[in-house]
């Protein structure tokens, strides 16, 4: 069975007269909200650790790399990941009546290549040294009513899957090349074969190479399946069209709250 990568998700803050709230990572944005909130406020929900509160004025020697400062002499134990911040800061919100947002956010959504864009629509944002991820061109197929994109994190994956729609049965009696190996092999022969149904494919490393294997299947086959190659400033733009309006949604919810604390 095939593994997809999981994406990460990132917590995205909305926090009244403060604005939109967004680190580089989960645990400053965490740290940041609550050091709005401040620690005698805090003291007073209900959330613990191995029963023990986990804000306190006391750091707990057995958590030790966990307490954290959160101002005026406060620590939390920041144990545990994105699912448990993201948990006890909606219990903070409705025990303490804060009128907060709190959000789960793929990384995609504040990408580096749209920092620009984020801060120009005044969303307090630290990305840290974050570097951009690098869009590659891609190929976009169209086959027996599923749409598949080579993306980067799982074009291999989406490759070996379009290859079983097609038929691996068929496909293996092509006696196709990929470069010098053969295409599909009923064993796992080469190093940097991927899996496909009961069989293995040498999956070509460039996009020209995938294209052109598609374009002679497709032809060999006689498929009704439309393929397209898009290339990198296609893709980035394509992208950076779809963040901007993940990133609009997200700040018409909160436009009517407080606009002028956005800024």
């Amino acid at each position: 069975m095939m593994r997809q990568r999981k994406k990460s998700d990132k917590l995205l803050v909305w926090y009244p007269q403060k604005g939109w709230i967004f680190h580089s990572t989960n645990e400053s944005t965490y740290l940041k909200v609550l050091k709005y909130i401040g620690g005698e406020r805090l003291s007073k929900v209900a959330l613990k650790i191995s029963h023990l509160p986990i804000f306190t004025k006391e750091p707990y020697p057995q958590f030790s790399k966990y307490m954290k400062s959160i101002g005026a002499g406060w620590f939390v134990n920041t144990i545990g990941g994105t699912a448990s911040k993201y948990a006890q800061l909606n219990t903070i919100n409705e025990q303490l009546h804060l009128n907060m947002k709190v959000k789960l956010v793929s990384d995609d959504v504040f990408d580096d290549m749209d920092a620009r864009y984020v801060k120009n629509k005044c969303i307090k944002i630290d990305l840290g040294g974050k570097r951009t991820r690098k869009i590659d061109d891609t190929i976009f197929v169209d086959f027996n009513g599923e749409s598949f994109d080579f993306k980067n994190r799982s074009g291999r994956e989406v490759f070996a899957k379009l290859i079983e729609s097609i038929g691996i049965k068929k496909v293996i009696n092509l006696n196709l090349k990929s470069g010098s190996e053969d295409f599909v092999t009923p064993m796992h022969i080469y190093g940097n074969q991927y899996p496909s149904g009961d069989f293995w494919i040498s999956i070509p490393d460039s996009t020209k190479g995938k294209h052109k294997i598609l374009l002679t299947i497709k032809a060999l086959l006689k498929l009704d399946m439309t393929i397209k190659s898009i290339s990198k400033e296609e893709r980035k733009e394509k992208k950076l069209k779809e963040l901007r309006q993940k990133i609009d949604e997200l700040l018409n919810e909160t436009k009517s709250s407080d606009e002028s604390a956005i800024c």
